[in-house]
C-alpha cells in the first residue's frame, strides 16, 4: 500500500508539472482541436480542469501531511474533523472548477439535510461523485462516510484521507458477507452530524450496463424484472448495500436524483462539448424512518418505488438520445 501511495503521488506530481510547464503547447493543441471539431472549446476547458484537478490532488496530499504532523496523536476527534474538512474542501473545489470551466449551472432542490441520514445517490457520471461533498458535507456541515469501490484507492489523496476516515472501500470481488459487514459498520453509531453515502446502482449508468443488470435480475430476482425494465434512465438498485444500511441504522434516508450529467462516464466524454453551458438539476428528497417499512421484503418494494421516482425525474429526451448515441459509438469502437 505504501509503494502504491508513493508511486501515485509521484505520477500525479509528474503530470501536474508536465501540464504546468507545457501549458502553452497543450492549450495550443487543444484550441486547434476545438476549432477543427467545433467542440465549443471543450478540449481547452477539460485541459484547464485537469490542471486544477492534479493541483488539488497535490495540495490535498500536502494538507494531509500537515494535519498528520501538527495534530496530537491524542486528539483523535480533532484529527478526524480536519480530515473531514479536507475531504469536503477537495470535493467542493473540484465541483466549482467543473462549473466554471464547463459553464455548468447547477439548480439544487434541497430538503432538510440535517443528520443523522443515509444518502442514496444516483450514479451516472464521474462528476456526480462530487455532489455529496459539496452540497451535503461542505454546505450542511454533515460528516459523511462513503461506501466506495476499492479501485478508487489509486487516487493518492483519496487513498490517504479516505483511509483515515470511517469510509468503506468495497472489494467487488471479495466475500459478500464480509463486505456487507464493512458497510453495516458505517451506520452503527451515526450522530446528529453524521451521514453515510452509497450509490445503490453500484456503477455509472449506461444502456449496456442496464442490459447486464436486467439479465442479472431476471436470473436472481425474476419477480422484480418488470419493475426494473420500467426504469429506462437509471440502473435498478442493487439490494445488498442499501438494505444493509437500513438494517443497521434508524436514520432518515435522503435520495439524490439528478439530471443533466448523463453519458459522461469518463473524462473523454466531456471532449464532445455537449456538457458545456448546460444545466444540471439536482433534487434531494428526505424520507423519515417512519415512512420506511421495517421488514426487508417491504424495504425492497420501497426502494424500487423510490428509484422509479428517480427514473421519472431523470427522464429527458435529449439526454437519453445523447447517451444512447454515445453507447452506440462505444459499441462500434
Amino acid at each position: 500500500m505504501t509503494v502504491r501511495r508513493y508511486v501515485g503521488i509521484a505520477l500525479y506530481a509528474f503530470v501536474f508539472a508536465s501540464l504546468t510547464l507545457g501549458f502553452p503547447l497543450w492549450i495550443s493543441f487543444a484550441l486547434i482541436r476545438d476549432v477543427i471539431r467545433s467542440a465549443r472549446f471543450a478540449s481547452a476547458r477539460v485541459l484547464c480542469f485537469a490542471w486544477v484537478y492534479f493541483g488539488a490532488e497535490l495540495l490535498g496530499v500536502i494538507a494531509a501531511g500537515w494535519i498528520w504532523v501538527t495534530t496530537s496523536p491524542r486528539d483523535e476527534e480533532g484529527f478526524q474533523e480536519q480530515n473531514l474538512a479536507l475531504q469536503a474542501w477537495w470535493a467542493d473545489l473540484l465541483l466549482r472548477t467543473v462549473k466554471r470551466t464547463l459553464g455548468i449551472d447547477f439548480v439544487v432542490e434541497s430538503s432538510d439535510l440535517s443528520g443523522p441520514l443515509l444518502v442514496f445517490m444516483r450514479h451516472s457520471s464521474i462528476i456526480d461523485t462530487l455532489l455529496p461533498g459539496a452540497f451535503v458535507s461542505r454546505a450542511g456541515g454533515i460528516r459523511l462516510r462513503y461506501v466506495l469501490k476499492r479501485e478508487l484507492l489509486v487516487d493518492p489523496c483519496l487513498e490517504i484521507v479516505g483511509k483515515r476516515l470511517p469510509n468503506y472501500f468495497v472489494d467487488r470481488s471479495g466475500e459478500t458477507r464480509e463486505e456487507l459487514a464493512g458497510i453495516a459498520a458505517l451506520a452503527t453509531d451515526l450522530g446528529e452530524r453524521d451521514g453515510v453515502v452509497i450509490y445503490p446502482e453500484g456503477t455509472r449508468f449506461s444502456f449496456a450496463k442496464r442490459k447486464r443488470a436486467l439479465a442479472a435480475i431476471k436470473k436472481k430476482s425474476p419477480q422484480l424484472l418488470s419493475r426494473a425494465e420500467a426504469m429506462t434512465s437509471v440502473l435498478p438498485p442493487r439490494l445488498g448495500g442499501p438494505l444493509t444500511l437500513l438494517g443497521s441504522s434508524s436514520a432518515d434516508v435522503v435520495i439524490c436524483a439528478h439530471r443533466g450529467l448523463e453519458g459522461f462516464e469518463q473524462v473523454r466524454d466531456m471532449l464532445s462539448g455537449s456538457l458545456v453551458g448546460s444545466t444540471v438539476w439536482v433534487r434531494f428528497s428526505r424520507f423519515s424512518r417512519a415512512e420506511i417499512p421495517a421488514e426487508s421484503e417491504d424495504q425492497v418494494d420501497w426502494l424500487f418505488a423510490r428509484w422509479a421516482e428517480v427514473d421519472q425525474f431523470c427522464r429527458d429526451d435529449s439526454a437519453t438520445e445523447r447517451t444512447s448515441a454515445q453507447d452506440d459509438e462505444s459499441s462500434a469502437r
